[in-house]
């Protein structure tokens, strides 16, 4: 009698960890979003100083593929785990 009483709370125990499992990763997507925009605009702020030929193409190029993954990822994150928090118990 004694050992299914603690069995179902932990059972509920677990039910909220995973709720928060889910808001952390909800909360990482948001992160990573707000992360891109960021580092973007910090590379293409400008800069005191000589202007020189500025950066090169390839770094360009990689600052916007770094960006594009951090989209992907972030809007990912977000759909995904909404998904997980909102779906129903079978």
């Amino acid at each position: 009698m004694f050992g299914s009483t603690e069995t179902s709370i932990v059972h509920i125990r677990r039910r909220g960890s995973i709720k928060l499992r889910y808001l952390m990763g909800l909360t990482v997507s948001f992160l990573l979003i707000i992360y891109g925009f960021w580092k973007l605009n910090n590379f293409f702020e400008p800069k005191v100083g000589p202007v020189g030929n500025g950066p090169s193409d390839t770094i360009i190029n990689l600052v916007w593929i770094i960006f594009s993954a951090n989209m992907l990822l972030g809007f990912g994150g977000i759909v995904f785990f909404t998904y997980l928090i909102f779906k129903k118990k079978k």
